[in-house]
């Protein structure tokens, strides 16, 4: 994916307007709100915008978000559930933005949990890292060795079935950007090329399973999983965010 002026201005222009809606959807995540209600928030977000939820209808997917609480890990499909007290809500939200795609997460804690404050801690480290990494001549394989062993250090483990990928014309796009891999190995990145950094972390093993409606991953032994996520560009210098306002 070579640099492409346009698309990386359309990009930029979506990024800042995919952020917003994430910003006012986190900031009603609170003890007693129902998780349906994030999610009629994001579509009621995305008709003001005049943007189309990247998620809803992508291989059948029936809502615009997916919104894990606590074990769940991603794709869970919003419910009828009430947050409570410890939860740890992860929102993971797109849009399409004049033919683009923008794709981000972000992980709230709520109340006291210590074990998921110090997970959240360490996604959002290592996804400013990642994003500092991101330059021309790295390595796919360099980034996965970094955030498998940040994760691994800090006595977490990292979903190996999950992770990020490539994004512009396509919600997903090739290379895909694990989080494991080996230092100096995998495709080259590039000046200009565009990618949605996934950091899944959990708890326990990271292993999952499915729930019986097809589409929720969970972790197979009950511990949590905390995520977060930004579309970024391989710059010459640094990455940069482009899922900010």
């Amino acid at each position: 994916m070579k640099y492409d002026e346009h698309r990386i201005k359309m990009m930029g222009e979506g990024g800042k307007i995919c952020a917003s809606i994430m910003e006012q959807m986190t900031n009603e995540i609170k003890v007693g709100v129902n998780s349906l209600e994030i999610e009629e928030i994001s579509k009621k977000l995305c008709k003001e915008a005049s943007v189309v939820p990247a998620f809803l209808g992508y291989n059948n997917y029936p809502s615009a978000t997916c919104i894990m609480v606590n074990d769940e890990i991603e794709h869970a499909i919003p419910k009828s559930y009430v947050f409570k007290d410890g939860d740890a809500v992860t929102v993971d939200f797109g849009i399409i933005y004049e033919g683009y795609y923008l794709d981000m997460t972000r992980s709230v804690i709520l109340g006291s949990n210590p074990v998921a404050e110090k997970m959240h801690d360490l996604v959002s480290r290592i996804l400013d890292n990642v994003t500092a990494m991101a330059v021309t001549g790295l390595k796919v394989g360099d980034i996965g060795f970094y955030v498998e062993n940040e994760v691994n250090r800090a006595g977490f483990a990292v979903v190996r079935e999950l992770g990020g990928h490539s994004i512009g014309e396509k919600l997903h796009m090739d290379p895909v950007i694990p989080n494991f891999g080996k230092k100096n190995k995998g495709p080259r990145l590039e000046f200009g090329h565009t990618m949605a950094i996934e950091i899944i972390i959990a708890e326990k093993s990271g292993r999952m399973m499915t729930d019986p409606n097809g589409w929720t991953l969970r972790t197979i032994d009950g511990g949590i999983s905390v995520m977060k996520e930004n579309t970024i560009m391989v710059g010459n210098e640094r990455g940069e965010v482009l899922t900010k306002i």
